[in-house]
């Protein structure tokens, strides 16, 4: 869920055109990257999986879902530990929460044109 006070602190300066742009660049882009951070599981491919975790994180973060920004970490952490005990559980997690946070900034969107 979108922690809504600072999303809309941090965006309360940029135009609607910018806040529309990064919604739709996350609705345009998130299930591919989970499909790739979901082929690195099934590879065991740590040394991918690090960097795509880290880069799905970076990518969340600024949209201010807590609980999804979580499992990114939790998910690059496993990565780093080359960990497979648990990382399909956070994967389920992660992309659940991902498919919440395209849906509720899809609802935002309206809003916003």
């Amino acid at each position: 869920m979108i922690d809504w006070p600072t999303f809309n602190e941090n965006y309360q300066y940029f135009p609607k055109a910018v806040i529309v742009e990064l919604i739709d660049i996350f609705t345009s882009e998130f299930q591919a990257r989970l499909i790739v951070l979901e082929k690195n599981i099934e590879d065991a491919d740590f040394t991918s999986l690090k960097f795509n975790a880290h880069s799905y994180k970076s990518f969340i973060s600024v949209y201010w879902d807590l609980k999804a920004t979580d499992y990114a970490c939790q998910l690059l952490a496993l990565a780093n530990e080359q960990e497979n005990a648990g990382m399909m559980e956070v994967m389920a997690h992660l992309k659940s929460t991902s498919e919440r946070l395209s849906e509720e900034l899809t609802t935002h969107r309206k809003t916003l044109v």
